[in-house]
């Protein structure tokens, strides 16, 4: 009723989440909150949700999340830049190196997407480029919200310029170490700091921009090594046992 499904893609859902309770750390159930929060976000049943299920779990189990709130998380991000769910995988490794890489959480980018997220891209960037300027910002401690926010800020009063020129056009901006009244003029007391930030590192945020445009796997990798010890195979095997 909650997915509003047909029985046989219910009866193709429960299989999943029941291979996927006896053989990861979550349980059944834990998988199925999950998918019901996939669903909630508008993924279709017969498809989506079956495609982005496997990264989502991943990611949680690499963070140490619940399923329900790395499903959401996947899902901001997911719906937010237009993607599709079969993107999902890369969408995970994509947070994962922002968490590992910079000095932010998963929950912090996720809080951060939501406020950026339409909005970039709407102008064109990727979830890279702005996931590597929210990492910056938050090594800045412009963390979660408040880097969304100024990223945002950042962005749309940038809007016609990229418009024009393309997302380019912000990290020329930025090379051209303008003034902090400069940025004032410009960006207003949400954004001025963060530009100031975003000027310094440049050629970090383009570094770490390609290193989570060719990340493949790992999410996954992650998620093996922080269960790769007596705990996690003693969880494998109470989680394996309920399944």
């Amino acid at each position: 009723i909650l997915l509003g499904v047909k029985p046989d893609e219910m009866k193709a859902l429960t299989d999943q989440a029941k291979l996927l309770g006896a053989t990861t750390k979550f349980t059944g159930a834990e998988a199925a909150s999950g998918m019901a929060m996939l669903a909630r976000a508008g993924f279709d049943a017969k498809t989506e949700i079956g495609a982005a299920v496997k990264p989502v779990l991943d990611l949680a189990a690499a963070t140490g999340m619940d399923m329900a709130t790395a499903a959401n998380i996947a899902a901001v991000a997911v719906r937010g830049f237009g993607l599709d769910a079969s993107d999902a995988a890369h969408v995970a490794d994509v947070l994962a190196v922002a968490a590992s890489s910079t000095n932010t959480t998963v929950e912090e980018m996720g809080d951060a997407f939501s406020y950026v997220a339409p909005v970039a891209a709407q102008l064109g960037f990727s979830i890279e480029e702005t996931s590597a300027m929210l990492g910056k910002l938050a090594d800045a401690g412009i963390k979660g919200s408040k880097g969304g926010t100024a990223l945002r800020t950042i962005m749309i009063k940038m809007g016609k310029s990229i418009a024009k020129d393309g997302t380019g056009a912000l990290k020329d901006y930025l090379k051209e170490n303008h003034t902090f009244l400069e940025n004032f003029e410009k960006f207003g007391k949400l954004g001025v700091t963060a530009v100031g930030v975003l000027q310094g590192v440049v050629s970090e945020t383009d570094e770490l921009t390609e290193s989570m445009t060719s990340a493949t796997g790992v999410v996954a990798e992650m998620a093996e090594q922080r269960l790769d010890n007596l705990s996690g195979d003693v969880t494998l095997f109470k989680s394996a046992v309920n399944g």
